[in-house]
């Protein structure tokens, strides 16, 4: 048994439309404009990448007052209640760590709120890294 013919204007029996890639971002690049790097300036702070060896401690890992599903990293019984950026930065001062405080940095979920964090230089797995810092804050 045959197949029916489809109706409308897309019928010859032609291969499917197929939509290069390549040719899809010559057409888009034009569209979307650079973003700008974040200065100091600005009020943002810098991008940090894991795979250059640093980690970002935001000061909600470690707060008593939040779930996990809010950005709580750590049991509610080793963690702190409103922990400050600056407490953060001395505990990795403890562990003799290079580190970098930003108190300006505002995380993501909380964009209107200055909580400040703390740019660690170091390849120690993240979960160990907060475990340890919560430690050190108690």
């Amino acid at each position: 048994m045959r197949r029916p013919e489809p109706r409308g204007r897309l019928t010859g029996g032609t291969a499917p439309l197929v939509c290069s890639t390549n040719l899809l971002n010559t057409f888009l690049m034009p569209l979307t404009p650079p973003c700008p790097e974040p200065t100091a300036k600005d009020g943002g702070s810098q991008m940090v990448s894991k795979s250059e060896g640093f980690q970002v401690l935001w000061p909600r890992y470690f707060d008593k007052g939040l779930s996990r599903a809010a950005g709580r990293r750590i049991k509610r019984s080793e963690a702190v209640n409103s922990p400050r950026a600056e407490d953060i930065a001395k505990a990795v001062k403890g562990l003799k760590l290079k580190y970098r405080l930003e108190p300006e940095a505002m995380h993501p979920a909380n964009a209107w709120k200055e909580c400040g964090r703390v740019v660690v230089s170091s390849n120690i797995e993240k979960t160990k890294l907060i475990k340890w810092v919560a430690k050190r804050l108690k």
